[in-house]
């Protein structure tokens, strides 16, 4: 059985709201502006995001949608957005608990970096499954989440190689990641050693892997966090499990990657649509 603290770890975490300063800007990645584009009809109409943060994607949602309602933990990054993006109607709740989201179905509902990993894999279930409720018709569900084929690729396969491979290398995002750190950052990062490998110590022995997923301590925060990590294909199975047609999924620069597909980038992004109840 997987550790069930994962909710309650990131939790306090997210909810402490020390990091505004690191979400407050307009950057978008280029599969969030191809899907802004290709999604406006749904964009255009009634919209939500779960772990709005900062704004960063909420901003745009605010200028285009008729009606932007975002949620998030953090009562810091809620006041935020509602000081700089007035157009939106921004509330403080739990991505895990339905009534924060207010009433009334959403032409598109956006879970983005990765948002919706910090639940188990029950509670996930479970979201996905009131997520699907309310979507209007047509509407759309837009997520990403971690790719466990990058990080730990099945038997057989591989992530870096392959006739099935796309994406950047392992070798690549780290030559990428070293070449974006300034000395600034550096220094940051080697003050906080001592915090990340106390973090490290104590999250890592809680991981769990399945052939389906996994809960993994990563970098992110400083190891102060412990993720959901999905198959690709595994991911879109269990869209299906819970009612949702997946209509599309792609990598971080807005390419497809298909199902048996493997993918090197360490998060995907997936688009499903409410199965009819007719």
């Amino acid at each position: 059985m997987p550790h069930p603290d994962i909710e309650q770890i990131d939790r306090r975490t997210w909810a402490s709201g020390n990091y505004v300063r690191d979400y407050a800007n307009r950057i978008l990645r280029p599969v969030e502006v191809v899907f802004l584009a290709r999604y406006g009809r749904a964009l255009s109409g009634r919209t939500l995001e779960l772990g709005c943060g900062a704004g960063r994607v909420l901003g745009y949602m605010a200028q285009i949608a008729n009606e932007a309602h975002g949620v998030d933990l953090s009562v810091r990054m809620v006041d935020y957005c509602r000081r700089t993006y007035p157009r939106a109607h921004v509330t403080q709740g739990d991505l895990a608990d339905p009534m924060s989201y207010g009433t009334g179905a959403f032409d598109m509902i956006w879970l983005g970096d990765n948002v919706i990993d910090v639940l188990g894999d029950a509670e996930r279930r479970r979201v996905l499954s009131a997520l699907r409720e309310r979507l209007a018709r047509e509407g759309v569900l837009i997520f990403s989440s971690h790719n466990l084929d990058a990080v730990e690729p099945p038997a057989g396969g591989s992530a870096a190689t392959g006739g099935n491979h796309r994406g950047p290398s392992q070798a690549a995002q780290l030559i990428h990641r070293l070449s974006t750190l300034t000395l600034a950052k550096g220094i940051s990062r080697l003050r906080r050693t001592p915090a990340r490998y106390r973090n490290r110590r104590r999250l890592a022995p809680l991981a769990y892997r399945s052939d389906r997923y996994a809960i993994l301590n990563d970098e992110a925060h400083d190891y102060s966090l412990l993720h959901y990590y999905a198959r690709r294909d595994a991911q879109e199975d269990q869209l299906r499990e819970l009612g949702y047609t997946l209509l599309e999924c792609l990598d971080t620069e807005g390419e497809p990657v298909a199902r048996g597909q493997l993918s090197s980038d360490t998060e995907l992004h997936y688009v499903a649509r409410a199965n009819s109840a007719e």
